[in-house]
């Protein structure tokens, strides 16, 4: 009997645009905007489009482990993954937030398949 391939749902639609929207607002308060606050806006917000678009193009690789990952796991790791990429600086901090949410899920959900 052969193994049925997993079913792969094609991206959310609002992510491609939101990526390209992103990437055109970081450019428009680039140039409008010349100051320290519109450096940083634009840096920002094209972390975030750059970020938006990988996810974009590595959506059918990303289905294989979510078969297998908990979903409040990859929620987690996503959040963790787009503050990184938003604020670098923040990796210090979100690398032990992350580790302690996802054992505090784990934990959450040994207790709640004691039922």
């Amino acid at each position: 009997m052969p193994k049925p391939k997993p079913r792969t749902t094609p991206p959310p639609p609002l992510l491609l645009p939101l990526a390209i929207a992103f990437a055109v607002f970081a450019v428009l308060v680039w140039k409008l905007k010349g100051d320290l606050i519109g450096g940083v806006g634009a840096t920002s917000l094209g972390r975030t489009s750059l970020l938006l678009g990988m996810v974009w193009l590595a959506w059918p690789s990303l289905q294989k482990p979510a078969n297998w990952l908990p979903p409040g796991i990859a929620v987690i790791l996503l959040g963790g993954v787009v503050a990184c990429g938003m604020q670098p600086k923040l990796a210090i901090v979100l690398v032990p937030l992350v580790g302690t949410l996802i054992a505090f899920s784990g934990f959450l959900r040994a207790f709640r398949g004691q039922r």
